[in-house]
Formats: C-alpha cells, sequence, structure tokens
C-alpha cells in the first residue's frame, strides 16, 4: 500500500485546497528565501530590483545619443562574435573573411566595443555575409530643459 493511500485509508487525507494553500506558503517561502542574501558583515537582506528601460546604457547614466550608439555596436558585437562561435572557425580564418586584422578581431571577441565604430562593424557584418535591418520608430517625446544623470 502506497504512502497516499496510506494517508487516506487511516482518514487523515488533506482537501485539495489544504494542499494547494501549503504549496502556496512553500512557494512564498522559496521566494523569499531567494530574495536574501548575505552581505558581507553576514547580516541578510533583501535584495530590490528595478525594471529598467530596454537600453542598458540608458540605465548606467549614457547620454541618449551615446547610449543608442553603444546599444547598436553592443548587437552587432554580439552577432559577429556568435557567427564566429557557431561556425567555429578561428581568429584569422574570421580576420580574412571580414577584411580586417586579427587583433581587431581579438577586440571583438573580447567584447571592446568602444574600438569599433558603427560603419566598421556594418562592413565586417556585411562581409560575414550577415544581413543588418535598421528599424526606426518614434520615441517618447523629451522635455526641453530635461538633463539627464
Amino acid at each position: 500500500m502506497s504512502y497516499r493511500k496510506k494517508r487516506v485509508h487511516r482518514g487523515g487525507a488533506e482537501s485539495q485546497r489544504q494542499a494547494r494553500r501549503r504549496q502556496s506558503q512553500n512557494l512564498r517561502a522559496l521566494r523569499k528565501w531567494r530574495a536574501l542574501r548575505k552581505t558581507a558583515f553576514g547580516k541578510a537582506e533583501v535584495m530590490r530590483v528595478t525594471k529598467g528601460s530596454e537600453n542598458v546604457f540608458v540605465d548606467c547614466g549614457f547620454p541618449l545619443a551615446e547610449a543608442e550608439s553603444l546599444r547598436i555596436r553592443a548587437k552587432m558585437t554580439m552577432a559577429l562574435t556568435g557567427y564566429i562561435r557557431e561556425r567555429k572557425i578561428t581568429q584569422s580564418r574570421a580576420a580574412r573573411i571580414m577584411g580586417v586584422s586579427q587583433p581587431r578581431i581579438s577586440d571583438l571577441v573580447r567584447g571592446k566595443i568602444g574600438l569599433f565604430t558603427i560603419d566598421t562593424l556594418v562592413n565586417m557584418v556585411a562581409a560575414a555575409g550577415l544581413k543588418v535591418d535598421v528599424d526606426i520608430t518614434p520615441g517618447r517625446p523629451r522635455a526641453k530643459n530635461r538633463q539627464v544623470a
């Protein structure tokens, strides 16, 4: 006789409502436990999470124009790095395909997006045979005297 049958047989079965309540309490406790982290001093504190914008660079405090440029360059860098990894080609081979030097590919793979212009990355993406799509949509209206921190 299984455990469940024994409980039912003995009349100790819990109702579905009680089971759901116990399960939800366990989930709440688990979520709370995951939210608690120990600090350097050993005290537990609750982590607060704030939803950011679509552009992480804006959230980091970059001016809007620079943040958008960084977002575009990061996206192309990730696409090129993915291209190299998927095809399992060496940096030298990737450099020949994209028409740049091997150290430039090394910088690309290491995520040094500040060393590349959007123009250079577009040329590399095109040389790799990937397609670049530009999607321009109206943004939020900005206040005239708005300052970005």
